[in-house]
């Protein structure tokens, strides 16, 4: 694989944070479908990146399967290599990747501070803010269609308690370094997404929407 350190531009980043069902992958996927932006979920790069049948997807097959089997973190060099690899196969400096799920815990905000924000530069964090209780709705009308087995109230619960406990207190120590951008997600989405496409067009003055005639 290509490094970063053969390249002396950074790829252009948003982090993306919030909570389980606080609209993450709804708003980059319109942000994508509208600017053509390009949405990367560290999780579905991983579990993508485990199904290839080389040296490098049977160890992350290791290092995921002792998290599913623990709950012990993956180091932050694993995952940010693979998250770098697709970076790169998506086309470094051509794109705006919007990378949700990187910063969980105080690691991966010291692995970001200390070594990847050298190599990706973020405009700002886009922080999608939702209520513990709005959380739990959301998940409640989920389950009924989604088949996903961690849609059930307890494992949801817990989900959302990681979060508040390892994930929000992320986002305080990023205001230190980091433009955080706050988006109240319990309005009409509708109007949410109007509030988050203002905020790109305000940093990225040059990004073209495929809605304008």
């Amino acid at each position: 694989m290509q490094t970063s350190s053969n390249n002396s531009k950074k790829a252009k980043c948003i982090l993306v944070m919030g909570g389980p069902c606080s609209g993450k992958g709804t708003y980059c996927k319109k942000l994508a479908e509208e600017f053509g932006l390009v949405p990367l979920s560290v999780g579905d790069v991983l579990r993508g990146s485990r199904l290839i049948p080389d040296e490098e997807g049977i160890r992350l097959d290791g290092f995921m399967k002792e998290f599913e089997q623990t709950g012990k973190l993956m180091p932050m060099e694993e995952i940010a290599y693979f998250l770098e690899k697709e970076i790169y196969k998506q086309g470094w400096e051509d794109k705006i990747f919007l990378i949700d799920g990187l910063i969980k815990a105080k690691g991966g905000y010291d692995y970001w501070r200390l070594a990847l924000s050298k190599r990706l530069e973020n405009k700002f964090v886009l922080y999608l803010e939702c209520s513990k209780s709005e959380m739990l709705k959301r998940m409640t009308e989920r389950s009924k269609t989604s088949g996903r087995l961690d849609d059930n109230q307890n494992i949801f619960e817990k989900r959302i308690e990681t979060f508040f406990n390892r994930t929000h207190p992320c986002i305080h120590l990023l205001k230190d370094t980091e433009r955080i951008v706050e988006i109240d997600t319990e309005m009409v989405m509708d109007f949410v997404y109007k509030e988050i496409k203002d905020v790109f067009v305000k940093y990225f003055p040059d990004l073209k929407s495929k809605n304008e005639n």
